[in-house]
């Protein structure tokens, strides 16, 4: 039963990949370069912890058109001896950057580390993007990220700050 939090996680962060890419095509796109970076910390679960733990991300995305391009860092603990993170680099879509709304989703391949004995192995980092861009160079976004890499497995949501050309 403690592993039923992340396999509802993933799923759900799949799912939402759906209507951003279909919403991405309304919007005309952009030639002009964006990029930011953004730091959130929130709530996640992973495959060996009971329950919602701590979660924090740290991103640096950019986006042309509609492709977006994001290296990433995300992990969920419970301890400082006793977590879960990722590094993973990730290409998806997103809807223009020129709105103050933003929405972005990806998929990507990089390497998961646990407290195991398995150390370091090869995991599919996912990660959705949703922001609200108040300013040229500021936002507030919801992140929703997630490591697929076997028993391991592990989700979160984090509420993040973004800097950067963001439009």
């Amino acid at each position: 039963m403690p592993r039923l939090a992340p396999r509802c996680i993933v799923p759900l962060l799949l799912l939402s990949f759906a209507p951003i890419a279909a919403g991405a095509q309304g919007d005309p796109p952009t030639s002009r370069l964006t990029f930011w970076a953004s730091a959130g910390y929130g709530y996640g679960a992973a495959g060996q912890y009971a329950g919602m733990e701590e979660a924090a991300s740290v991103n640096l995305s950019a986006q042309r058109g509609r492709m977006l391009l994001s290296l990433r860092a995300a992990g969920v603990t419970s301890s400082i001896f006793d977590w879960s993170s990722d590094i993973g680099l990730l290409a998806g879509l997103a809807t223009s950057p020129a709105s103050r709304f933003h929405a972005g989703a990806a998929l990507g391949v990089g390497g998961a580390h646990t407290t195991g004995p398995d150390g370091i192995r090869f995991t599919i980092p996912a990660e959705v993007q949703l922001a609200w861009r108040f300013a040229p160079y500021v936002g507030l976004a919801l992140y929703g990220f997630a490591s697929l890499n076997g028993d391991d497995s592990f989700g979160g949501v984090t509420i993040a700050v973004q800097a950067g050309r963001l439009r």
